[in-house]
């Protein structure tokens, strides 16, 4: 048994699966994860980032290819409803990265994403805080939109708080931004049974005070990827 589970050979898939798995390689062979992420990252780790080589979740995932491609296009929707001036702003999706992954103890979409986040507007002091366990140190609106997040994983999100967010963030906005808290939810706990590496949480650490002190040469903006089909 191979755990975390080795992706499939193309070879050995049936013949309606071919087109979703060649989709989701090709998305996945076009992210570049730039250096200034991998100069942060042990080789343990470094070895499992993608680039020329399949990310360990999607690989892991290819083992079915249409759910595999399925995630992956929702994915895409997520991620680029920050175009839309209708929706939430990407900086509400980043925010989601920093505070989920904290919450549920996975690091690996908080590492990845966080230069990211700030370049989207998230401030650096607030992810720092959300990793160190500070969030009195949020302002009222960073703290309320990451007690929703919180109480959305948990299961105990209050009317009023959903009335009050979606005041700022309107009905289609309100329920795009809870509907990518419930994928990005179900990505971590994939990634949590599937068994994939995590990243040290010292590494994370690292990572973010590079962050708060400037050290980090940020993206020109979002990386958001293009849907497939």
């Amino acid at each position: 048994m191979a755990y975390p589970p080795a992706p499939p050979d193309r070879s050995d898939l049936r013949d309606d699966e071919l087109d979703a798995y060649d989709r989701v390689v090709a998305r996945q062979a076009a992210y570049d994860y730039a250096p200034f992420v991998k100069r942060f990252l042990h080789d343990s780790v470094l070895a499992a980032f993608p680039g020329d080589r399949l990310q360990p979740y999607f690989a892991a995932l290819l083992n079915s290819p249409l759910i595999a491609d399925g995630i992956s296009e929702l994915g895409v929707v997520h991620r680029t409803r920050g175009n839309y001036a209708d929706s939430y702003e990407q900086a509400d999706r980043e925010w989601i990265d920093m505070v989920l992954c904290d919450e549920v103890r996975c690091n690996w979409v908080l590492y990845v994403h966080a230069p990211d986040a700030v370049a989207s507007g998230v401030r650096p002091e607030a992810i720092d805080a959300v990793v160190d366990g500070r969030e009195w140190e949020l302002t009222a609106e960073e703290k309320e939109k990451a007690d929703y997040i919180r109480s959305f994983i948990r299961g105990t999100v209050a009317p009023a708080q959903y009335a009050n967010l979606e005041a700022k963030l309107g009905v289609r906005g309100m329920v795009e931004w809870t509907a990518f808290c419930g994928h990005l939810l179900m990505t971590m706990r994939l990634i949590q049974a599937l068994g994939l590496p995590d990243i040290p949480h010292a590494d994370l650490e690292e990572l973010v005070d590079a962050l708060v002190e400037g050290r980090v040469e940020l993206p020109a903006g979002p990386r958001v990827p293009t849907a497939a089909r």
